[in-house]
This record gives structure tokens, C-alpha cells and sequence, in this order.
């Protein structure tokens, strides 16, 4: 079969790959029917297809990464379970609740800045997803904020803390290091930028919004009626809360370990969760079961973004990937247009930042050197591009943060759209004309 009929055999994949996420049906289980599908249009033997491109796709990730996956879910379990994350939250949501102005646009930006810092401190965005929810509806609840608005949230976790802010220990922000030779500070000038336009964006849009929904009188319910249903909250009542600094200590430590010692990023997760043991351990009922429980975590986050790899995989090997990657060079414009047209539309197919950059690297990323783009400009913009088309509907991390917060697409995807697609992708094109422009690096 010819590369046209292969190439509509991957939109076909995608398509059901979108249509059936939506649907709430696991990805592990679409993904391998969705690289089947793409195998038989493409002429590939489907039993050697899926043995070797897929299963080898799948199972390259599990190695390269899933250490990072493992520490980062031990040591976001350790500081959900001793309510060192909580306490961050509750000290700097009541620190925004006293600044001037409106506080229903304060409580949710107050709540995207909690899960900047939790981000950025090395805590996964599956764990502050249960952490945040309690103190949202609180809230939310408090100052009568429309509870579609939650996802709003999803621009201190989902954005730039995961892609654009220098020294971030994510996955995202590991995964060029091993393509460019870089570090995770890379180009910190241009990150600064990127991540001061995301927050102005962003928070204007939250702001604008508010407003908004206020002129047109609605409140925290209809739309909050799920997630009042959830028992979020007890026990908070008898809350023992840890002074902030002291809650920070091991997020810091983290930090230090990654950007001035230069361990690797699991090697300085892995400090962090030692540190995090020793002075949170008192305040663990079974911290074997904690640490357990986190591992299992790290497996179910893992294997998932394994199997949407592992379909990128299959895409990425059939001849309909080639004649997109072959049309990369007519784009008219500077290469490094190219760079940010690649690395988006590989993140749009498999529905992952981390899982879209590491095919559009596998792939074009000695292409990308061959630009004569700097190494650190490669690694930041293809971080930053990472997180713009990869939370299209079928985003897994998207799914489940509405399972968790009890929302659905039609009331509220349109917040994760702007705030996860639209603004990492406007400020993409401000960083790449700031360095194409000006050399900023």
C-alpha cells in the first residue's frame, strides 16, 4: 500500500484514537487496536508490527523513564499522605485571599499558583490533582465561582512548570537532554519569557472569564452537584498543618540536587524522597504502604504513556509518517517553524506531551541539529511545543483530571484548550521570535 492510503489509515487511528478517549474507554486498551488499524493500511505485517514496533516503542520508554516516573509518584505520595502538599496549599491560598481586588479571580489564581509550586517542587500532576480538589471546592464553594472553571486550574500544573520553567525536574523537561546535550537550565532566558507570557496570558484569560460568568449570573452550581457528592474534606477539620518552609524543605532539596549538583532527574527525585521520609515519617500511619502505593501509581502513569508511545511508535514507522515528515521541509519560514510544526503535530497524534516529543525526537531530532538552531533553543522550544497540541479531548491526563474533579468536556475542555493549547502555543511563537529576532538565548 502506498504512503497516501497509510497516511489516511493514521488520521483513521487518531480519529478513534480522540473519538474513543473521549468516550471515557482506557487508552491502553484503544491504542493497540488504533496501531492495528494503522499496521493493515500501511501494508506492515500486523503480528511483526505489533511485536516489534510497538512492543519495542513501549517498552524503550518503560527503560528510559520510568524511574523518574517511579521516585517523582513515591515522593508526590510521601508529601500528599504526611499533608506537607496540603499545607502549601492552605498557607498560600490564605495568603491570596488577602490580596486586593477581586477574590473570586484571586481564589483560582491562588490555586494555579499552589500547583505551580507543587509542579515545579517535583510532585506529579496526577497527585496534586487529589490534593488541590478539596481546597478547590472550598473555594470555589466560598467565593461562588461557577465549578466548570476548575480546569482553569490545569495552567499551573499543565503548562509552564511541565515544558517552560528553567530547572523543572519533569519528564518533559528530561526527555531533550538526552538528544541535545543540554541541561534542564536550558536557554533560561528564553524560558523566563515563555513562562512570564503563559502566566499574563493565562491569567488574563482566567480573569476575563470570571467576569464574565459573573454578568451572566451563574454560580457555583448547577456544575459543581458531582463534586459535591465526593467525600473530598474529612478530616480536615483535625488538620495538622506544617509550617510552609518546613513543607518546602525536601521540593528544595530536590531542586538543588537536579540544577546544582547535576544529578540526574530521577537521582534528585530519589533525594527528595529520602529527605521528604526522614522528616515526614512521624506523620505517616504505614510508610511502607505509602511508598507501595506510590510505585503502583508510577506503574498505571507509566504504562499509560508507554501505550500512547508505543502507538506513536507505530505511526512513526510506517510510510504515511514519512510523507509528513518529508512535507516538514516545504513549510515555508525559518527551520525552526519546522522544529514547532513537528514536535505539535506528534504530541496532537498520540495525545502526550512527553510521548509526542519523544517521537518527534526519535524521529527529526538530528534534523533538528542540522538547522544550525542552538542546542538549548531545540530543547526549550521542542519542551514548550510538547505542551500544545498534546491536550486535544483525548488527552489522558485531561480524561482523568475531569474523572477527579467531576466535569465532562462539554462544560469545561474549552479551559483546558486555551489555557494547555492555545497559550503554550502563542508563547512558543513569542520565544521562537525572540531568539529568530534577537538571539535570545
Amino acid at each position: 500500500m502506498g504512503p497516501v492510503v497509510s497516511l489516511i489509515g493514521i488520521i483513521i487511528g487518531i480519529v478513534l484514537l480522540i473519538y474513543v478517549s473521549f468516550r471515557g474507554v482506557p487508552v491502553m486498551f484503544v491504542a493497540p487496536v488504533c496501531a492495528i488499524i494503522v499496521f493493515a493500511m500501511s501494508g506492515v505485517d500486523i503480528m511483526e508490527g505489533m511485536s516489534t514496533t510497538f512492543m519495542t516503542g513501549f517498552s524503550n520508554f518503560f527503560k528510559n523513564y520510568y524511574l523518574i516516573f517511579f521516585f517523582g509518584a513515591v515522593f508526590g505520595r510521601i508529601m500528599g499522605d504526611s499533608g506537607a502538599a496540603k499545607s502549601i496549599a492552605f498557607s498560600i491560598t490564605r495568603s491570596c485571599q488577602k490580596l486586593p481586588g477581586d477574590t473570586a479571580f484571586w481564589s483560582i489564581a491562588g490555586l494555579v499558583i499552589i500547583s505551580s509550586i507543587l509542579t515545579y517542587g517535583g510532585i506529579s500532576v496526577f497527585v496534586i490533582m487529589f490534593v488541590m480538589v478539596a481546597i478547590g471546592r472550598e473555594l470555589f464553594q466560598q467565593q461562588n465561582i461557577p465549578w466548570k472553571m476548575y480546569g482553569c486550574v490545569c495552567l499551573g500544573s499543565g503548562a509552564y512548570t511541565l515544558t517552560c520553567v528553567p530547572g523543572t525536574p519533569s519528564v518533559n523537561n528530561s526527555i531533550p537532554i538526552d538528544f541535545f546535550g543540554t541541561t534542564t537550565m536550558a536557554a533560561p532566558v528564553l524560558s523566563i519569557i515563555g513562562t512570564v507570557a503563559m502566566l499574563v496570558m493565562g491569567l488574563g484569560y482566567i480573569n476575563w472569564e470570571v467576569k464574565r460568568l459573573r454578568k451572566k449570573g451563574e454560580g457555583f452550581m448547577p456544575t459543581g452537584e458531582g463534586i459535591m457528592q465526593e467525600a473530598l474534606s474529612k478530616g480536615d477539620e483535625n488538620f495538622d498543618e506544617v509550617p510552609l518552609l518546613v513543607a518546602l524543605i525536601p521540593s528544595i532539596c530536590l531542586l538543588i540536587a537536579l540544577n546544582v549538583f547535576h544529578l540526574k532527574t530521577w537521582a534528585a527525585i530519589a533525594v527528595a524522597v529520602i529527605v521528604s521520609l526522614i522528616m515526614f515519617h512521624k506523620r505517616l500511619s504505614n510508610p511502607i504502604k505509602t511508598m507501595e502505593e506510590g510505585g503502583i501509581n508510577s506503574l498505571k502513569s507509566t504504562g499509560i504513556a508507554a501505550f500512547v508511545i508505543a502507538f506513536g511508535s507505530a505511526v512513526g514507522a510506517v510510510s504515511g509518517f514519512q510523507l509528513v515528515v518529508d512535507s516538514l521541509d516545504k513549510i515555508p519560514g525559518p527551520p525552526i517553524v519546522q522544529v514547532m510544526l513537528a514536535v505539535n503535530i506528534c504530541a496532537g497524534i498520540t495525545g502526550s506531551s512527553s510521548g509526542g516529543m519523544t517521537i518527534a525526537l526519535n524521529n527529526l531530532s538530528e534534523r533538528f541539529i542540522a538547522t544550525g538552531i542552538d542546542p538549548q533553543v531545540l530543547h526549550r522550544i521542542t519542551a514548550v511545543c510538547s505542551g500544545g497540541l498534546d491536550s486535544l479531548p483525548h488527552c489522558g491526563t485531561v480524561v482523568n483530571s475531569m474523572m477527579v474533579y467531576r466535569i465532562d468536556h462539554k462544560m469545561s475542555y474549552k479551559y483546558y484548550f486555551v489555557l494547555n493549547t492555545v497559550v503554550p502555543v502563542l508563547a512558543s511563537i513569542i520565544m521562537a521570535v525572540c531568539y529568530t529576532l534577537f538571539n535570545i538565548i
